[in-house]
């Protein structure tokens, strides 16, 4: 199949979420190869070590204007849990030397949805968007249009140490929810990070409140920062709280 964007028939392995996120939580966790269990609770493929690929939705150079956002994600994820990190009671704050490009956190957002729901692996395929929505995300992410989505970046947190300290070892996979409230979204995780993306057309006043471009204009460019968001309860939302590894290091639910 060739590249879903330019249609050259030269493809490579594309990441749905970055591999160097998989290798960093395998390098980080003590117990290696169930690290991975929590990006994908069913899957069955335990060579997956850098985490989910799709062959054949991307060519190097289309995967590597991705790949610009997809650094600098990593980036930001390295510092968590560092001193350039500051977690307040309601808040989170991380500083980067080189400054924060809150418009690439979002269309990194825009990428990873955009890959997701293109791949047909397996796992993968519970999640999808339809034609018009998947259309204006592989545009964003590939600048084609100048539009930025409404992406709010949270930080998982917990009080219990051991918790809070695996949030930065779970990467979880885009899933598709509709709140109570009737807002439609998509979340994904990524070490520590929680995204959370508008999909429906309806005004979602407190996500568009807090999107990382939103705060990234009031605090300025060399940090960023967002909400926290209770790491125990998205275990529980996702009903991963009970695979393998979850338990292995937090006990039985």
């Amino acid at each position: 199949m060739p590249c879903l964007n330019c249609g050259n028939p030269a493809t490579c392995r594309a990441h749905i979420l970055p591999g160097a996120v998989g290798k960093d939580i395998i390098i980080t966790s003590d117990n290696r190869r169930k690290a991975l269990s929590l990006a994908a609770p069913d899957r069955t493929d335990d060579t997956l070590q850098s985490g989910i690929f799709d062959k054949d939705i991307l060519c190097g150079p289309c995967d590597g204007k991705l790949g610009l956002y997809d650094s600098h994600a990593v980036d930001i994820c390295r510092l968590l849990g560092t001193t350039a990190e500051v977690l307040t009671t309601n808040d989170f704050s991380v500083r980067r030397d080189d400054g924060v490009n809150h418009e690439h956190l979002a269309l990194f957002a825009a990428a990873v949805l955009w890959r997701a729901s293109v791949s047909t692996y397996r796992e993968l395929q519970q999640f999808t968007l339809d034609p018009a929505e998947q259309e204006r995300f592989r545009a964003m992410a590939f600048k084609e249009i100048m539009d930025v989505p409404t992406v709010g970046v949270l930080r998982l947190v917990s009080d219990n140490p051991i918790a809070h300290e695996a949030a930065r070892l779970a990467m979880s996979y885009p899933s598709r929810f509709t709140t109570n409230e009737g807002f439609t979204r998509a979340k994904f995780s990524m070490r520590g990070l929680l995204f959370l993306i508008k999909l429906g057309q309806t005004p979602d006043d407190w996500l568009e409140a807090i999107t990382v471009t939103a705060l990234g204009k009031v605090k300025g460019s060399a940090c960023l920062t967002g909400p926290l968001f209770s790491f125990d309860g998205l275990l529980e939302v996702d009903n991963i709280r009970s695979t393998k590894y979850v338990t292995s290091i937090l006990g039985p639910p």
